[in-house]
């Protein structure tokens, strides 16, 4: 029977091989202690080259290189999905938690460390094209931020991009203007600061309770429980019950009063006026009307009907 080291091994010449092909010239160090080591690495050909990327490394680390003799000349846009990941760059540092976006320079030296199992999409973007659009004297390094406008339609074209068939023929005029519209974006949304003072003066419980938020809000439309939760997050359903106490709330109640947030957006749109309540509570996670009207009461004061007309008639003034 093959041993765990032998199965480690195996994972990592195959995850070495796949990583430096898509990644360049990073080399991977296997997890602490007795786990299972988990990487894999999955390529679409889409309008941009997509790499969506899933390990529980130990550290992945790039050591200094000479750009003219690098087969992947690229920098690289990090979609963080899910676990925490830090990256260290050339004396600068910053974390990614899920649903959190950063820049890296792919051929510099830095070293990127997963706190267990992460997921991210990773999309390459031509080093030198990048270099024309910040200038050479900004470094290619930093979170994307998502609070600005172009931060967001930064994650949305991604998102969007994600959901695209492979690409097709007579797309490479496609595919320049989309890579000039995201670089444009990127440019006043992306962060240089260095994070190492905001991550020790950050507490990691509040890193999982922002984290844990941005997944429950993301994956809103499915079943979420607590236990599902905890597991994306790489932490014990305990722990993030601790987590949300702290910030005197709890998982349930969170998801609860988003879930009535969504309806009552949704009551409050004229352009669903012809969608009847109780459908409204069921795409929001409701299957028994009774229970959503009563849960909305209780949060708003007045039952869904009542919400959606009174909110029609203000509207009609």
């Amino acid at each position: 029977m093959q041993n765990l080291a032998e199965a480690n091994d195996q994972t990592l010449n195959r995850w070495q091989h796949a990583i430096q092909q898509v990644c360049g010239q990073f080399i991977t160090h296997l997890p602490a202690g007795a786990a299972p080591f988990i990487g894999q690495i999955e390529c679409e050909n889409n309008v941009l080259a997509l790499a969506h990327i899933r390990t529980n490394a130990g550290r992945l680390v790039r050591q200094g290189t000479n750009a003219d003799r690098e087969d992947v000349d690229h920098c690289f846009l990090i979609v963080n999905n899910s676990g925490f990941t830090r990256i260290s760059h050339e004396g600068y540092q910053m974390e990614l938690a899920p649903g959190e976006m950063g820049l890296l320079n792919g051929i510099r030296p830095c070293e990127i460390t997963p706190r267990g199992l992460v997921e991210h999409v990773s999309v390459p973007l031509p080093r030198q094209r990048m270099e024309q659009c910040f200038g050479q004297r900004v470094p290619l390094f930093g979170k994307i931020d998502q609070t600005t406008t172009s931060g967001l339609l930064v994650r949305t074209m991604l998102d969007r991009l994600a959901q695209l068939p492979g690409q097709t023929q007579g797309s490479d005029g496609h595919s320049d203007a989309v890579l000039d519209a995201l670089l444009a974006l990127l440019k006043p949304a992306i962060r240089h600061e260095d994070y190492r003072s905001i991550q020790q003066a950050q507490p990691f419980h509040r890193d999982l309770w922002q984290a844990a938020q941005f997944m429950i809000n993301r994956d809103l439309l499915e079943e979420i429980t607590p236990a599902q939760l905890a597991e994306r997050l790489n932490i014990s359903v305990r722990q993030l019950h601790r987590v949300f106490e702290e910030q005197n709330d709890s998982v349930c109640r969170y998801i609860l009063r988003t879930r009535l947030q969504r309806c009552a957006e949704d009551l409050r749109d004229p352009q669903l006026i012809n969608e009847a309540v109780t459908t409204i509570g069921y795409k929001w996670g409701f299957s028994d009307a009774a229970h959503f009207s009563r849960s909305f009461k209780k949060q708003y004061g007045v039952s869904p009907r009542s919400y959606r007309l009174d909110s029609f008639n203000l509207l009609a003034g």
